[in-house]
């Protein structure tokens, strides 16, 4: 219930700043980004967990992987095979192990950050 707090309380931050001026969206930091990003591989690591128990959990992503295309000016479109890949690259996060979990979720946040920033902006991602 915390990390639902505090990934609700990041989204009505960053529309605020979206809502109030459109240009500030270049300025919304990588913090925060990583920190949207961190969040999202946490949820994917709890349905996948949940999931490999029995339990079916798959209705209860979070969907940030959109808000965190939109804030790197990504397109997203529905035959996005970069989502796909996002997605992929997400679902690693399963394979974490529980000594230091934190540690391997903020490298790991790096790594899809790296990858996203790599990307091509405002352009159409359809294969």
């Amino acid at each position: 219930m915390v990390l639902y707090h505090r990934i609700m309380y990041i989204c009505v931050y960053i529309m605020m700043i979206l809502k109030s001026d459109p240009m500030k969206k270049k300025f919304v930091s990588e913090n925060i980004i990583l920190s949207l990003i961190r969040d999202d591989l946490r949820n994917f690591r709890l349905i996948n967990s949940l999931t490999a128990i029995g339990l079916d959990a798959t209705d209860h992503h979070l969907e940030l992987s959109t808000t965190i295309f939109n804030l790197l000016d990504i397109e997203v479109t529905p035959t996005d095979t970069y989502m796909d890949s996002y997605v992929s690259l997400s679902g690693l996060a399963q394979y974490i192990s529980l000594n230091d979990p934190d540690k391997e979720l903020e490298n790991m946040a790096i790594e899809v950050y790296n990858f996203l920033k790599a990307l091509p902006k405002n352009t159409s991602l359809k294969n």
